[in-house]
């Protein structure tokens, strides 16, 4: 098993401030305030492969990897939830600590799903490949996609290929509000009773972005349109809320991952007052 860190270098967001002459402190017009949110993270990855040994005598390999982007700091907010949180997309629970979570998870042999007649064992290693052996992969990436003084968000990407006609993939993404301290939840998000109002808007926006004139048409560009749902996937990105699908939830495979932006000014009605207070003002 291979588990590497490493600490990248602090890094310094810095945000401008056009600060009034008030005479005071040798402050001149023009002169501006500086103010510094301090970021600190891990890259953190763990790997782990296995030989497969059939009843029939084929040998495959398969290799679990885990890499994490591991908040340290940042701006001195609470992280203790998102900590949580990714360490239970490993599938462990608190309280294991990160690196306790991604060794469990590349020691997860059940993950390869091999079945009763075939013997999982590690390897160093992974044998020269030739026709007759296959190579596999199971890994699960944790990453930051979005980051600012109020909020950042993940990507916790899940990826498979043990055979057959393509890998499958899913991505579970998210929003941490850095003051309150808590993954911002649909519930959070919406007041209750707004899934019929966000279905519309959801299935306008889905149309225009797939070049349909007519939302009742969708199933003209591959949509499953009996499927269709007001997902409970959300993170925030660029201000907006964003309703994420993966595979086969809405659509075929091959129109892969979809995701779906409203502004927050168009579903203000929709929205919490903790919402508002964070996305609005």
């Amino acid at each position: 098993m291979k588990i590497t860190a490493s600490l990248t270098a602090a890094a310094v967001v810095a945000t401008t401030m056009l600060a009034a002459c008030s005479g005071n402190g040798g402050e001149t017009a023009g002169s501006e305030e500086i103010s510094n949110f301090e970021i600190r993270e891990q890259l953190k990855s763990a790997s782990k492969s296995y030989k497969l040994v059939y009843a029939s005598g084929d040998t495959a390999y398969v290799t679990l990897s885990a890499t994490v982007q591991w908040p340290v700091e940042f701006g001195g907010s609470d992280v203790i939830a998102l900590r949580d949180t990714i360490i239970n997309a490993l599938g462990t629970k608190s309280p294991y600590n990160i690196d306790q979570a991604m060794s469990a998870y590349v020691n997860n042999n059940e993950l390869i799903e091999a079945g009763p007649q075939v013997t999982v064992s590690p390897v160093d290693s992974i044998s020269p490949m030739t026709d007759e052996t296959n190579s596999y992969d199971i890994e699960t990436t944790i990453k930051v996609t979005e980051l600012n003084e109020q909020t950042v968000t993940y990507q916790i990407y899940n990826y498979s290929f043990t055979g057959g006609a393509h890998p499958n993939y899913a991505y579970i993404p998210f929003t941490y509000d850095l003051s309150a301290g808590k993954v911002l939840t649909f519930d959070m998000l919406f007041k209750p009773g707004s899934d019929d109002a966000l279905m519309t808007l959801i299935q306008e926006a889905l149309a225009n972005q797939l070049g349909v004139r007519d939302p009742a048409k969708l199933g003209e560009a591959g949509v499953f349109t009996d499927q269709l749902f007001v997902s409970r996937n959300v993170f925030v990105s660029d201000g907006q809320i964003v309703f994420h699908y993966n595979p086969y939830e809405i659509g075929p495979y091959a129109l892969g991952q979809m995701d779906v932006a409203l502004a927050p000014f168009v579903i203000e009605n929709l929205l919490t007052s903790e919402a508002k207070s964070l996305l609005l003002n």
